[in-house]
């Protein structure tokens, strides 16, 4: 069995003591076959498989004999030298436990003899890192993983076997001192390696020099990273809170509680405050002194990944230096996929002028495969990962990310835009004199006055872009100074550098944090301030508490409670009596286009469920018009949420004065947000088509769109929107018709038409605060 160790062999501390020795040295003794069947076999409690172990045939370790009578092995680890320290990741890990056990007396993280790792704990250690080694293959600087093996007793990882001892045994033999190409030459393949895992999903957590070995003795073998017993999986997003490491290595952001992939670049240096003035930093080039501080910057947001520096120019045309797929490009592009239009036109401008990155922007667009046009779309990015991909992907959810990328789905990004996407504006504030840098770059139609930037030459810098961006950003009816509040000074109207670099960087979770306003129980709120109550609790829960409200209020309940004018049947559906049935004759149901001018005047709107809301949009005017008959409507609609209610029958029966049932199916799809009606209706006598009607009944309005013929309605199209998209098709039975309709069911069926109905309570434009909407999910 193979050990991945530069040591001399050790005892194994784990097996039974006092038994007779197989003594492999002798050629009379013959051993036994690992394929013998085991005696009496006991499944271990601790894994979920069982596999003969090897080491079944010595009841004790056959190196025994090697170790010197007097000395004391350490298990799995011995520090022949006293510099540096031996590394403490595990005995920190050690002391976490016994803090969260209540335990006071010492022991070692490593079990001593006579001890069993068999807390929950340790077992659910070691079956991770066999899961990481088994998972993470096919990378010439990571430890080969073999097999694994366990008794009763012990679980047995059999990896390669590296001879040529570790890089700490090499960087002391050398005192230390290494010329800048030998350091090129270990420092590319720690990169590569490290940048290959965090591409899978895998932080290692414990990088240090004592967990590099070299394949063989020779002075230009290979670095094989091993050790992964306090890695761990992070998914794209995900942020990890447990303090794990070495104390000599760790990164900043881990003794804090919040850290990602990050925190294994900082290990790979191992001065933290490096004196660029002493020796020998000032013998050494720029390049190297540069590539330092960007691996040791405190904040992980500034500091390189391990994929941007290997494209260094420190060390990039170091023996024809590959630059692997970096994550950090698909978390960037998903932020900016969901960046306003404007900060998107922003970081364009400042992409087209900084070429700090441009060889490792050009690498990393390359490694996406774009098509014969230059451009790329989300198949790029998916066979990209797929092409890296390993099994440890799966347990990381790395392709997950392809999700939030679902507009390249429609459309295609090219190297100017990819540039925009992929830029880390944190990673440009850590350069030396970045902001003059910026400032020089930056072309602006006039020159800037003590530091400071008119809004109107940035407009005319962006022209219609910026423009644009700013439509779609925020309602018309706004003026410029408001949407860029945050970012202006209100002394003169100007923008400063520090305005435009918070544009840059966006609304921040920690912004909107401390914008967030003290929420108190209605009972406690003070209503002489308010004007208008949205109400968003479950069915059931809003009529006691909208009974108790003041008279005066504007009120939109986006309950169910107030949308059935029958209270009998709101029992029937719901199962509890009304409990306000005066409010309820008072209520005006809130579908915006249909009931617009009593909703003007109404003091408490029912906001229309998401189904009724496309379902009726395009039937009732239809009804109306007695275009279709009122019987044999079938309606199959699908969405994120399932659920039939009877407020469709209502509304369909008040717009045709008689009553209307139909066939109502609604299917649960695996989409987090959006809904598809399809609706099946036969033409009244002598009609045959139904276009002209829709085209004129919708044809004034801002948020139902009537498309062109034989354009088919998607989802995806209204995402986020507060819109509407129907159209109408022949159906293959004569004298019959299909219409589909398609809404964001979280915002035109929920919150967005509560929103649209509110304005036209209050007075204002019907669609303001409904330009842009930020998405979650």
């Amino acid at each position: 069995m193979g050990t991945c160790t530069s040591k001399p062999t050790k005892p194994n501390p784990y097996a039974p003591q006092n038994q007779p020795v197989n003594d492999q040295s002798n050629p009379t003794q013959t051993p036994k076959s690992p394929l013998t069947p085991l005696p009496n076999p006991k499944q271990s409690p601790y894994f979920p498989f069982y596999t003969p172990s090897p080491a079944y045939l010595f009841k004790k370790s056959p190196s025994t004999e090697s170790v010197a009578a007097n000395s004391t092995p350490t298990p799995l680890r011995i520090f022949k030298k006293p510099f540096p320290p031996p590394s403490p990741a595990k005995h920190i890990r050690a002391v976490l436990r016994r803090r969260e056990l209540g335990k006071k007396k010492k022991k070692a993280a490593i079990p001593e003899e006579g001890e069993e790792m068999t807390t929950a704990i340790a077992v659910e250690d070691v079956r991770r890192e066999v899961k990481i080694l088994k998972a993470l293959t096919g990378h010439r600087n990571l430890v080969q993983f073999h097999d694994a093996f366990e008794d009763f007793d012990n679980v047995y990882i059999v990896m390669e076997l590296c001879e040529g001892g570790e890089l700490l045994d090499r960087i002391l033999s050398r005192g230390g001192k290494y010329s800048e190409d030998d350091a090129k030459a270990v420092l590319a393949q720690i990169l590569n390696v490290v940048a290959f895992c965090h591409l899978q999903g895998v932080v290692h957590r414990d990088l240090k020099p004592e967990n590099f070995l070299y394949t063989s003795k020779d002075e230009h073998s290979q670095l094989k990273v091993i050790d992964f017993g306090l890695s761990d999986f992070v998914r794209p997003d995900e942020r990890l809170n447990d303090i794990v490491g070495s104390a000599y290595y760790v990164a900043p952001e881990v003794l804090h509680r919040s850290y990602t992939t990050e925190a294994d670049v900082w290990s790979i240096v191992l001065k933290a405050d490096p004196s660029f003035d002493e020796a020998p930093w000032p013998s050494l080039s720029p390049e190297a002194k540069d590539f330092v501080k960007r691996l040791l910057n405190k904040d992980p947001r500034k500091r390189m990944t391990a994929a941007q520096a290997l494209s260094h120019p420190w060390i990039r045309n170091h023996n024809d230096v590959k630059v692997p797929l970096d994550i950090l490009i698909f978390r960037l592009m998903k932020a900016y996929m969901r960046s306003s239009s404007l900060r998107k036109a922003a970081l364009r401008a400042l992409s087209k002028t900084l070429t700090v990155d441009e060889h490792y922007l050009k690498e990393q667009f390359a490694l996406l495969e774009p098509n014969y046009n230059g451009s790329i779309t989300l198949e790029n990015l998916r066979m990209a990962l797929m092409k890296n991909a390993t099994d440890a992907m799966k347990d990381s959810h790395i392709p997950d990310i392809l999700s939030s990328l679902n507009a390249l789905q429609y459309r295609r990004m090219d190297f100017e835009e990819f540039c925009a996407a992929a830029l880390s504006v944190y990673q440009l504030e850590a350069l030396d004199h970045w902001e003059q840098r910026a400032v020089v770059h930056m072309s602006f139609s006039t020159r800037m006055e003590t530091g400071l930037l008119s809004l109107r030459s940035l407009l005319l810098t962006w022209k219609l872009t910026i423009i644009k961006g700013i439509r779609t950003w925020a309602w018309p009816s706004v003026p410029v100074h408001a949407v860029l509040n945050d970012w202006i000074r209100h002394t003169d109207g100007k923008l400063s550098f520090h305005g435009f670099v918070k544009l840059l960087h966006g609304m921040s979770s920690r912004t909107m944090a401390k914008d967030l306003p003290i929420l108190v129980s209605s009972n406690d709120a003070i209503f002489s301030d308010v004007d208008a109550v949205l109400c968003c609790l479950p069915h059931g829960t809003t009529q006691e508490i909208i009974k108790a409200l003041p008279k005066g209020l504007k009120i939109v309940d986006l309950s169910a409670d107030f949308r059935l004018r029958d209270t009998s049947e709101y029992e029937e559906w719901y199962g509890q009596p009304h409990r306000a049935p005066d409010l309820q004759e008072e209520a005006i149901y809130g579908l915006t286009e249909i009931f617009r001018e009593e909703i003007k005047n109404a003091r408490l709107v029912a906001n229309p469920g998401c189904y009724p809301t496309s379902i009726q949009l395009p039937l009732v005017p239809l009804i109306k018009s007695k275009l279709i008959e009122y019987k044999n409507i079938i309606i199959d609609s699908k969405s994120g949420a399932s659920g039939a209610v009877p407020e469709i029958e209502q509304g369909l029966s008040h717009a045709a004065h008689s009553k209307v049932t139909v066939s109502f199916t609604p299917h649960l799809m695996p989409m987090s947000r959006g809904m598809q009606s399809t609706i099946y209706v036969e033409m009244a006598p002598g009609v045959t088509h139904l276009y002209q009607q829709l085209k004129v009944s919708y044809e004034d309005e801002e948020f139902v769109k009537l498309l062109e013929k034989g354009v088919v309605p998607r989802t995806h199209d209204v995402r986020g929107s507060n819109y509407c998209y129907m159209n109408v098709f022949p159906d293959r039975i004569s004298g019959r018709a299909i219409i589909i309709s398609v809404i964001d069911n979280l915002v035109k069926g929920a919150s967005g038409q509560a929103l649209q109905n509110l304005n036209i309570m209050m007075g204002f434009p019907e669609n303001t605060g409904l330009g842009y909407l930020p998405l979650f999910p």
